[in-house]
């Protein structure tokens, strides 16, 4: 994202907004990258009251400008929130669904943001770039993700919100105003994996987690904001914890291993994905 911001047409875009001939070298700029990563599904300019400035999407495979549905984005979270931050913060959004003119859009598109704030030369702020990462296929491979005969990964946000859970009817609950939460389901077990970043309980089932932050950046911590850290959560279900409970050791220690490695996976899937954002970044030059 801030190297997307430093291009040429970009920056005049930014700083003369009026110019057409610079918002269609920002849309040109914004049309490559998403050329380019068939993740990423949708760029935008939102300029300082909310307003989308600059919108291309993928639509059919094809990246398309959309000046004929550019859309008030005021009332969106991650908008407001940027907001509150000095230019060049990097926000990484929660992951949830994708919203188009205040609906969810239909069929679900799991979506996080990539949202920078913006300023021109002189300091004034400009609204916020922002990059829509498709997610469906990390949650796909999360749903498939078995360690063995009854066990399963589950995905959650900071706030014991599913976002691919063993009951899929809890997936994105509070898109809809529903309070589907581990915090309601098992206190004690949500109290334990707020207070540690990683870590084990063995109960009617055995349990094992680990705290992600998807972001990556080389930005000082104080220059952006996560909104979302994830957390994997492993479970393997009563028949298993007998064998466990009677000290079957090899069982115990190959399931260990098994979820670190999973989440080693998946971590390394994020930061991949990450990287690759990166890159496709530095490459899209458009002068």
């Amino acid at each position: 994202v801030r190297a997307i911001v430093a291009e040429p047409g970009c920056v005049r875009a930014i700083e003369t907004p009026r110019d057409a001939a610079a918002l269609d070298d920002m849309a040109r700029a914004f049309s490559t990258l998403l050329t380019r990563n068939g993740r990423y599904f949708q760029a935008r300019w939102i300029d300082e009251s909310g307003q989308e400035r600059v919108r291309v999407e993928r639509t059919r495979g094809q990246a398309v400008r959309r000046s004929d549905d550019l859309q008030d984005k005021s009332r969106r979270y991650y908008f407001r929130d940027a907001l509150t931050q000095p230019p060049g913060t990097l926000m990484f959004s929660r992951l949830d669904l994708n919203v188009e003119h205040e609906v969810v859009q239909e069929p679900h598109l799991p979506t996080v943001r990539l949202v920078l704030r913006v300023a021109r030369s002189d300091g004034t702020p400009s609204g916020i770039l922002v990059i829509n990462l498709d997610m469906r296929d990390l949650l796909e491979e999360i749903r498939q993700a078995r360690l063995n005969a009854g066990s399963e990964v589950e995905l959650l946000n900071s706030r014991g919100e599913w976002l691919s859970g063993s009951d899929t009817g809890d997936d994105f609950a509070f898109m809809f105003g529903r309070d589907a939460t581990l915090a309601r389901r098992d206190p004690a077990l949500w109290a334990q994996i707020s207070a540690e970043e990683h870590g084990r309980r063995i109960d009617a089932a055995v349990w094992s987690w680990l705290r992600f932050d998807p972001i990556v950046d080389t930005k000082p911590a104080a220059a952006r904001q996560n909104q979302s850290p994830w957390i994997f959560l492993a479970v393997v279900d009563e028949s298993e914890v007998a064998a466990i409970r009677a000290g079957v050791v090899p069982q115990a220690v190959l399931w260990g291993f098994g979820v670190i490695g999973l989440f080693g996976l998946l971590s390394w899937r994020l930061a991949r994905d990450q990287h690759r954002l990166s890159s496709a970044l530095d490459e899209a030059k458009l002068t």
